[in-house]
């Protein structure tokens, strides 16, 4: 998020839902302040996901609903969503070995 350029259309709060499908979401995240100053946020905002929050879920769908953006605003600009699993412990970047 760009708050310092898009004021206005930084959302402010937002709800989680995850699931196996669209038609069986559930609340994981029910109301999510991302951020408590008087000034937006510049850059990537974590929403740390499980309960206890962290441990991770398993699901195939994930929606991120925005409940209330910044000053007011009437449209939100997401430049972004990334969404990242655990890496299994046997993992290996491709790039490790590279010097």
């Amino acid at each position: 998020m760009d708050g310092a350029q898009d004021d206005s259309y930084t959302p402010s709060a937002v709800c989680v839902l995850a699931g196996g499908s669209t038609n069986a979401l559930a609340r994981v995240m029910p109301r999510v302040a991302l951020f408590d100053t008087p000034r937006p946020p510049v850059g990537w905002v974590a929403l740390p996901l499980g309960r206890p929050p962290g441990t991770g879920i398993a699901t195939f769908v994930v929606r991120v609903v925005v409940l209330e953006n910044h000053s007011g605003g009437s449209d939100t600009r997401v430049s972004g969503l990334r969404i990242l699993g655990p890496a299994p412990a046997s993992y290996t970047h491709p790039r490790a070995h590279e010097t």
